[in-house]
């Protein structure tokens, strides 16, 4: 597992995979690189990041060769790997760009002030910061820039054909948008932040419920949504993946929790 250390400076480190739910101790961690990071995201044993080191940008680790290349001099946030491409957020223009990691190219996709994005197929979906948080989308190649929702909007999964957002402009209520029809709705009276998937589950931190984490479930029967916590401790900031949950909790920032979801 790949992971910023915060017990050491956010630096790059790999850990042994945690066969259950755990603090990652120093013990634990067999590789760390000197690189203090921020985002990070892999393709098998590529890892890409960006550096908030000295020597700030986007990098690229082959693990196998244990080797490490700068592609460029931005400071990216968000960082998506999709279809030989990185997409991000440049934290110093906050649009959204793409990278080409196999011709080392560079496209701005956007000139809107871009909060956060997630990819679906062939669209960006994003919050922008000129039209007050509102969503929009905006097809992969950077084409056909739609808005979709006349609310402002904090975080925002996709599933099946739909976008659930915690909509800011309701109380920080679950609401979902139906990318067939256009349709718009509330799906839970929850008080939510911080909405993420890792694959086909769907996480939030509840926060009338003390900043816990709890999972998004959807009834097939009647189409209507349950959550359960999952993680009943105060949470400062999670990371999802296909393995389990990264968490840092609110009392001890510098301790990583790992929560094995398989």
């Amino acid at each position: 597992m790949f992971f910023p250390d915060p017990n050491n400076n956010n630096k790059l480190s790999v850990s042994e995979l945690a066969k259950s739910n755990t603090v990652i101790s120093q013990e634990s961690i067999i590789d760390i690189f000197d690189y203090s990071i921020d985002y990070l995201i892999s393709n098998n044993d590529i890892i890409y990041f960006s550096s908030i080191s000295k020597d700030r940008g986007l990098f690229k680790l082959d693990y196998q060769k244990n080797t490490i290349t700068k592609l460029n001099n931005d400071s990216p946030k968000g960082l998506i790997y999709a279809n030989e491409k990185l997409y991000y957020i440049d934290s110093n223009t906050q649009n959204i760009y793409s990278y080409d990691v196999k011709s080392n190219s560079k496209s701005l996709l956007s000139t809107s002030k871009v909060g956060n994005f997630i990819i679906n197929n062939n669209s960006i979906f994003y919050r922008n910061l000129d039209d007050n948080s509102k969503l929009y989308c905006l097809k992969i190649d950077g084409s056909s820039n739609i808005k979709l929702t006349d609310d402002s909007v904090d975080s925002f999964v996709t599933y099946n054909n739909e976008i659930l957002f915690v909509n800011s402009s309701d109380n920080n209520t679950l609401h979902s948008f139906n990318i067939l029809n256009s349709e718009s709705k509330k799906i839970l009276n929850v008080d939510a932040s911080k909405l993420k998937q890792s694959d086909e589950r769907i996480y939030f931190i509840n926060n009338a419920s003390a900043n816990t984490i709890c999972q998004l479930t959807k009834n097939k029967e009647n189409n209507d949504y349950t959550f359960t916590e999952i993680f009943s401790d105060s949470t400062n900031e999670y990371f999802p993946t296909d393995k389990g949950i990264f968490i840092e909790t609110s009392t001890n920032i510098n301790e990583v929790k790992f929560i094995n979801m398989n």
